[in-house]
């Protein structure tokens, strides 16, 4: 009778899984980063160039110059913010207003919402992307290491 006895050390395999558990939120910061600002140029060049009747004229390009994105780590995860700070005279908040109200000039003509929602596959794209490239590299560096 002839026995083969095979035996698994998963000591590494365990000790990688922990070391990839917390570098997770790390390793998506700069594809978050990447998607939110794909976001703020798509608000820039497709919804706040005009004209066009469903999106906004622009006069002075002060707002589309405005238009930033900002990628925060949080307690609760990874946070990519796209939106704008600018003010009308006086202190008027008119992206807010063109955003969400515009009633006076024919109703709202939204161009930070619709940015996000008809692009949402693109965004999950550049963001699998982006994670599968940052992940690779990692896992290469964990593979090429001796233990």
């Amino acid at each position: 009778m002839v026995d083969i006895s095979i035996t698994l050390d998963d000591r590494k395999v365990r000790r990688d899984l922990n070391g990839l558990a917390d570098s997770i939120l790390p390793l998506a910061l700069r594809p978050v980063h990447i998607a939110a600002q794909w976001v703020a140029g798509r608000v820039q060049k497709d919804y706040l160039r005009g004209p066009r009747p469903e999106h906004l004229e622009v006069d002075t390009g002060r707002l589309r110059g405005s238009i930033h994105s900002m990628t925060v780590l949080t307690k609760n995860g990874i946070e990519g913010h796209v939106g704008t700070n600018v003010r009308g005279l006086r202190g008027f908040n008119y992206p807010k207003y063109w955003e969400l109200d515009g009633s006076a000039h024919g109703g709202p003509r939204p161009f930070l919402a619709p940015a996000r929602d008809e692009n949402w596959f693109k965004i999950a794209a550049i963001f699998k992307k982006e994670f599968k490239a940052r992940l690779e590299k990692w896992l290469s560096a964990r593979g090429s290491s001796t233990t």
